[in-house]
């Protein structure tokens, strides 16, 4: 299984896999969806376990203001323990969120989006599938697959091809291709992933 490549004439996906959080994220799946694949248009198939980080007290909150906002949940969002939760919940359990006490760990991530991919895999063996997700859900994908893994960052609106073995073997085919952003005259700073 294959995901995320663009071209002038991209090979047809089998389906098109989605976050579902906020009417106006879904609504940008929608319509990135249509301007990537306007020739092979499908129905988005939801699944929430391609979501973001929640990050606890800081969900919502613009990275620069974060240390004002919440400093223990600011620290606990900077730490370099992959097993570190942010503290807070910014709302109730959700159909998206429903496990939540608090932030999720990088490992929860991990662990939720990596499941997530496997489970994709294993039904459309053969095909070709794209998945429109978060910068971070898309970096702890390349942790799995890529295995000289260091963050490499996932600017917005960029494309990553990831391939699934039938042997559940998994690699990175390609890393955050902004390519397809050259025709819509957008300044490149303006798709900063984690930056802005």
């Amino acid at each position: 299984m294959e995901m995320g490549e663009i071209s002038s004439s991209p090979k047809e996906a089998s389906t098109i896999f989605a976050f579902e959080e906020k009417p106006q994220s879904f609504s940008f799946s929608l319509s990135l969806q249509v301007g990537i694949y306007p020739c092979c248009y499908h129905q988005v198939a939801k699944d929430p376990d391609l979501r973001e980080r929640h990050l606890g007290h800081l969900q919502g909150v613009p990275f620069d203001e974060t240390d004002k906002v919440n400093p223990e949940a600011h620290k606990a969002f900077k730490s370099n323990r992959d097993d570190q939760e942010i503290p807070g919940c910014s709302h109730p359990p959700s159909p998206n969120f429903p496990f939540y006490r608090g932030g999720e760990s990088r490992i929860q991530l991990y662990q939720y989006c990596t499941s997530a991919l496997q489970r994709i895999a294993k039904k459309h063996i053969g095909e070709r599938v794209v998945i429109i997700s978060h910068g971070a859900t898309i970096e702890a994908l390349d942790r799995r697959a890529y295995p000289y893994w260091q963050c490499r960052g996932a600017p917005n609106a960029s494309v990553s091809v990831f391939h699934v073995s039938n042997e559940d073997e998994w690699s990175s085919k390609s890393w955050a291709d902004v390519s397809h952003l050259n025709q819509t005259g957008f300044l490149p700073l303006g798709f900063g992933g984690d930056e802005n």
